[in-house]
């Protein structure tokens, strides 16, 4: 999905109670991206461009004294991220303003 690594800024390692530790960091994501799909009778649709950027936040735990040190991991961005989407083929019609913006507030 891309030649672009992601990006991670701005780290914070927060530890809690409950044996855990939370990291949150600032995301980004620029994904140069390829998808097509092909429809009978209705031709073909997909997205060029993927990006996404937002804060992120990470929970491990319960944290052990054994390998792998965490026995489970929550993921989950802080607040709402921001999705940039470029359309191909027929979904390119969501390019228009009234419909991108239907769709970039679903």
């Amino acid at each position: 999905l891309g030649d672009t690594p992601l990006a991670m800024n701005n780290i914070v390692v927060h530890p809690l109670k409950n044996n855990a530790v939370q990291w949150n960091f600032d995301l980004e994501w620029d994904g140069e991206c390829d998808i097509q799909l092909q429809a009978d009778y209705i031709g073909t649709f997909g997205v060029a461009k993927l990006k996404i950027f937002g804060t992120m936040a990470i929970i491990m735990k319960p944290l052990t004294n054994e390998l792998p040190v965490v026995s489970g991991i929550q993921y989950s961005f802080v607040n709402l991220p921001h999705v940039d989407l470029k359309f191909t083929g027929i979904a390119s019609v969501a390019e228009v303003s009234v419909i991108n913006d239907s769709i970039r507030r679903a």
